[in-house]
């Protein structure tokens, strides 16, 4: 089979989209499917083309910031968005994630006729359409004109509803994964003191601020313990002028974006992880955690309680510091009840969220696609 697989950013960019993509296309390739993949040009000094990882990458600047440039922009993205699918030939387009890139493949699914899957994967459904009208057009035409429409838990599904109620494709659930490997590594993060770790984006649906408050709750009882938050974003001065206010700027490293391999060391080392998110479709971290065995004390919000099983893999917390940190202190407390979450939580990663797992979801929705692409049961979706 040969795939197209079009997102809004990748590798060397990192973050849950890049991950998620590279990995996909990695099994992709594993089971000898033919892989290339399109993405946005958000940084000019990166190539329009590229192998990374022996996998062939087209950037395409598909948002022209001058509004001069616009037009003439979109139509040279339009123009060489089906320069890609004309010298490729995918037997299918896949978008991960639905961002402005999608708008030019929806068209050419109209002009070129090509079998085109949608995966919707959270800011794209529940932040996008309600921000900017013509996303939200954009969004409605293209989920009209796809094949199959995935999206990564039911919760975002069904916060998509207004956007699909009317739609003729079929609707699949596919979550993101984990790759074993990286945590077969037992190598730690050493500080000081013990720590908890939570990473991701500063921004304000993550709620690290949340989670700021809650240490200032839980170090009332355990003084020596550390927070470490990995990342960085536009709420970085908000945390750490918070940091500073409440007296914890030895208790809480703010260490910036890392790689995976200190990624894996901080998990390796941590007493557990957190996600303390106001709004969260799924939590690809929190699958990550689980991955190096660690007990998760997570929000439970979005698509959340659909990977993180209450007092089995990790525990539920209401998204305020009261609770949250309720939970990290209950945990804190019972070091057996760690050990057991975290090895409860590696065995429903190996069954359920490995990547392996999510390519061949993927590639099984490909081919049913594929299938009723010959029996011409889509192509009434298309005007003409």
């Amino acid at each position: 089979m040969r795939i197209l697989i079009v997102c809004n950013a990748y590798l060397p960019i990192i973050g849950g989209v890049e991950i998620a993509v590279h990995n996909i296309a990695r099994r992709f390739q594993e089971r000898q499917h033919s892989v290339e993949i399109v993405t946005a040009r958000t940084y000019p000094h990166l190539p329009s083309k590229d192998i990374i990882q022996g996998i062939s990458v087209t950037r395409i600047d598909f948002a022209p910031k001058s509004r001069f440039q616009r037009l003439a922009g979109f139509f040279k993205a339009l123009w060489n968005s089906a320069g890609v699918v004309t010298r490729f030939q995918p037997d299918i387009v896949y978008i991960h994630f639905l961002a402005v890139h999608t708008l030019y493949f929806s068209i050419l699914k109209m002009l070129m006729r090509f079998p085109y899957v949608l995966s919707a994967r959270g800011n794209d459904v529940l932040i996008f359409p309600q921000e900017s009208r013509i996303m939200n057009l954009t969004l409605r035409f293209s989920l009209r004109v796809a094949d199959a429409v995935v999206f990564n838990s039911e919760f975002l599904c069904q916060a998509a509803m207004p956007l699909i109620y009317n739609i003729h494709a079929p609707i699949f659930i596919v979550g993101d994964g984990a790759d074993l490997s990286e945590f077969e590594n037992d190598d730690k993060a050493v500080i000081r003191h013990p720590f908890i770790f939570a990473m991701g984006r500063f921004v304000e649906k993550k709620g690290f601020d949340i989670l700021i408050e809650a240490m200032s709750i839980i170090n009332s009882s355990f003084p020596d313990l550390c927070l470490v938050l990995a990342g960085d974003g536009p709420e970085r001065s908000k945390l750490e002028a918070m940091i500073l206010a409440k007296g914890m700027t030895d208790r809480v490293l703010l260490t910036g974006f890392i790689g995976r391999d200190e990624i894996v060391r901080y998990l390796n080392g941590c007493e557990l992880f957190v996600l303390p998110s106001r709004i969260e479709p799924v939590g690809i971290v929190n699958i990550e955690a689980m991955a190096a065995r660690k007990a998760v004390v997570a929000t439970r919000v979005g698509g959340v309680p659909d990977v993180i099983i209450d007092g089995h893999t990790g525990l539920l917390a209401e998204p305020t510091p009261e609770s949250l940190a309720e939970k990290i202190i209950a945990l804190l407390n019972d070091a057996d009840s760690r050990a057991r979450m975290g090895k409860a939580g590696r065995m429903r990663v190996e069954a359920h969220y490995t990547w392996e797992h999510i390519a061949n979801q993927y590639l099984a929705i490909f081919e049913q696609v594929l299938k009723d692409y010959e029996h011409g049961k889509r192509n009434h979706n298309l005007p003409g």
